[in-house]
């Protein structure tokens, strides 16, 4: 569609400069020396806690105080989301089945296709319906 508004556009020519600052402003000396130095002020931070962190470790191992505590929480809401998705997904892909479907079902000549493909997009419509339905009800 670009090229036909103007054919003579190239979008790499426009591009290129702005890409080239951006570019150029990651890779700038201060920009490096800025996150350098917040990198090392935050190893060397690190650095300095390590000892005690460590100490008191080793504490906990001695005393036999040291465990693990894992929490894994069940969010029923999210299972409930999961399941509400996964049957809005399902109810779309059937009814662009059906669409689909009966488009080519209608555009075969003779007998009963007609009727089968005026079924198919009943269903369809149908389909689509409650899907608007369900996501305009859950807001």
């Amino acid at each position: 569609m670009g090229r036909q508004l103007d054919p003579d556009f190239n979008i790499v020519q426009e591009v290129t400069p702005f890409m080239q600052r951006a570019l150029l402003k990651r890779i700038a000396p201060d920009t490096l020396i800025k996150q350098g130095w917040l990198s090392l002020s935050g190893m060397v931070e690190l650095l300095i806690e390590l000892p005690n962190d460590l100490h008191r470790l080793l504490d906990l191992a001695r005393r036999g105080a040291l465990g693990v505590r894992l929490d894994i929480a069940k969010p029923e809401w999210l299972a409930k989301e999961l399941d509400r998705v996964v049957n809005r997904l399902s109810v779309s892909l059937i009814t662009s089945a059906l669409i689909v479907g009966s488009s080519i079902v209608s555009t075969v000549e003779g007998g009963a296709s007609s009727f089968v493909g005026l079924v198919g997009f009943i269903g369809a419509f149908l389909g689509g319906i409650w899907l608007l339905f369900s996501i305009w009800r859950s807001g």
